[in-house]
């Protein structure tokens, strides 16, 4: 066989292989790769079949959906201990006073402008809460032995 017959028949069964695996994918949604090897090894009598065959339901990928990532939060509200944050309280006319110190709290407290049902709030905190409400706050404020931080 002559080479520009071989280079013919070699074209050809390529063309072939394209067309088949073209109308496979694009009409009848089957998979390109297998197509086009029966389209250049079989030519027509792969194609035909290819007419009959009823259309494939597109898989839905998981590959194809964008992935939803999770949401990471992170809370960069300092952690410090509670004798180190700076509060604000809700004075008798509901007034905001602070930022006061913890000490500076509790000297408030032994006046008499906080109570227990005055409302409260530090960094650490999401809501303004009455201080019975924070019963570790509390037991803290209303203590004999705290000392004043230098």
């Amino acid at each position: 066989m002559p080479l520009s017959k071989f280079l013919l028949l070699i074209g050809l069964s390529v063309l072939m292989g394209l067309v088949t695996a073209f109308f496979a994918r694009d009409r009848r949604n089957r998979d390109f790769s297998i197509w086009f090897i029966l389209g250049f090894m079989f030519g027509l009598l792969a194609f035909v079949p290819l007419l009959f065959l009823p259309k494939l339901e597109k898989k839905k990928k998981e590959e194809e959906k964008p992935k939803e990532e999770p949401i990471i939060t992170v809370d960069l509200t300092p952690k410090l201990p509670m004798r180190e944050q700076l509060w604000y309280f809700l004075d008798e006319k509901q007034t905001q006073v602070g930022p006061v110190s913890f000490e500076g709290l509790r000297k408030h407290f032994l006046t008499g402008s906080v109570g227990t049902t005055s409302y409260v709030w530090n960094a650490m905190m999401k809501d303004w809460e009455t201080l019975q409400e924070l019963p570790e706050y509390l037991n803290e404020i209303t203590s004999e032995d705290l000392k004043p931080t230098t």
